[in-house]
């Protein structure tokens, strides 16, 4: 049976997250493992990483796609195709 009041909790505590903006932005989880690594290694997105790809990137799909897709176009390319699909 389900707990009600801790599914608001939780639910609560993902509204709170927002959209990650990245961790230089200062945005996001605290406990993210993305940016704990990142901040770690120093590096602005997962493939400025000398060991871009890794099993920690793999796991989010979602993430790998976006970093993949942001290496192969560039910066202004990404933005630019993005901002045309609004």
């Amino acid at each position: 049976m389900c707990n009600y009041k801790e599914f608001i909790k939780g639910i609560n505590f993902l509204a709170k997250l927002g959209k990650c903006l990245g961790y230089r932005a200062g945005d996001g989880w605290s406990e993210c493992p993305v940016r704990i690594c990142a901040l770690e290694k120093n590096v602005d997105y997962c493939f400025n990483c000398s060991e871009y790809p890794c099993e920690l990137i793999n796991k989010f799909r979602w993430m790998r796609k976006y970093s993949d897709d942001l290496k192969a176009k560039g910066y202004k390319e990404y933005i630019k195709e993005k901002l045309s699909e609004i």
